[in-house]
């Protein structure tokens, strides 16, 4: 069992060093690149005022995040992203079939 956990560590420390390569950085600092370092207690209760203050002053350039795709299909005919059928056509309230007319 302790064989399989030093071949588990050397894995994850080779993963870290390549990662630490690739990033630029050196391996210690890796946790902060990734914004995983646990910080203190006593930093983090300073930290938090000092979100307060600048929320207040919050820009409005800053990044919008959207969550689902309804503001990406607005005009359309279905709330549903995968149903492109129904974005080509009015909405008359008939079932799509009624459209279709296979002459094959």
């Amino acid at each position: 069992m302790s064989d399989k956990m030093k071949e588990l560590r050397e894995k994850s420390r080779k993963r870290k060093k390549l990662l630490a390569q690739t990033l630029g950085i050196e391996v210690d600092e890796l946790k902060h690149a990734l914004g995983t370092a646990e910080e203190s207690v006593g930093n983090k209760s300073r930290n938090d005022d000092d979100d307060e203050a600048t929320s207040s002053k919050k820009l409005p350039s800053e990044n919008v995040f959207y969550r689902d795709s309804s503001q990406f299909l607005k005009g359309t005919q279905s709330s549903n992203p995968h149903n492109d059928y129904c974005q080509h056509f009015v909405d008359t309230g008939q079932r799509p079939q009624n459209f279709i007319r296979d002459v094959g």
